[in-house]
């Protein structure tokens, strides 16, 4: 059985994620690698904004 993108539990991975690359995000700053702290804010920002907007899309109706 295929579970729904619903699911509480892919929410919760993926705010895991977002708390992974934002020390990520720190770590590259800390160390100096400007280049990898822009790109993976970038992806942070991006998949903050798609799980923010996630909550508002519709269901799906499978």
């Amino acid at each position: 059985m295929m579970m729904s993108t619903n699911w509480r539990g892919y929410r919760v991975a993926a705010w895991v994620g977002q708390a992974l690359l934002t020390i990520a995000v720190i770590v590259a700053v800390s160390q100096g690698k400007w280049e990898n702290a822009l790109g993976l804010g970038l992806f942070l920002a991006a998949s903050v904004v798609f799980v923010v907007m996630e909550n508002r899309l519709p269901a799906s109706a499978v």
